[in-house]
């Protein structure tokens, strides 16, 4: 048998179960994720669930039908699905600000540190000078004579 030929079984097949589905009104079997279950649809057709990413137009139909006929339990997918996407772009958004202020927080503890660098190296050299005027006044004060170091 020729892959056409194949093609055109699986074709009908399910066209007969997309019917079969749509006189039932129970809507098609729903996977963990609440889509349209593609390897329990391709088994009831007789084909393998590839078939749907390699056959555009077997997946177009299955697509149109379970949007006209609906998911088992009245689960719709879309409905969830732009709710989710809705929630996924607000996150995306706050997500891209909390960015943008870490990179402002980050060049700010930069330049702190920077700061912070500058200041201990200031200290330390009054330190030194304070110790220096020091030694200098017990000199003085021990021989009476003034000097600078």
């Amino acid at each position: 048998m020729s892959q056409v030929e194949k093609g055109r079984i699986n074709k009908a097949n399910l066209i007969s179960y997309i019917k079969l589905v749509e006189k039932s009104k129970k809507g098609f079997p729903v996977n963990q994720f609440g889509e349209a279950n593609l390897n329990l649809i391709a088994k009831k057709c007789g084909f393998n669930r590839g078939v749907f990413a390699t056959n555009k137009t077997m997946a177009g139909l299955l697509d149109v039908a379970v949007k006209k006929v609906g998911l088992k339990g009245g689960t719709n997918k879309p409905a969830a699905s732009a709710f989710l996407s809705n929630k996924v772009s607000e996150i995306e958004k706050i997500m891209g600000k909390l960015r943008k202020s870490n990179a402002v927080k980050s060049e700010e503890i930069t330049v702190l540190r920077q700061q912070t660098v500058i200041l201990e190296a200031e200290n330390t050299r009054l330190k030194n000078m304070a110790s220096e005027d020091s030694e200098s006044f017990d000199e003085m004060i021990r021989t009476g004579r003034r000097f600078t170091l």
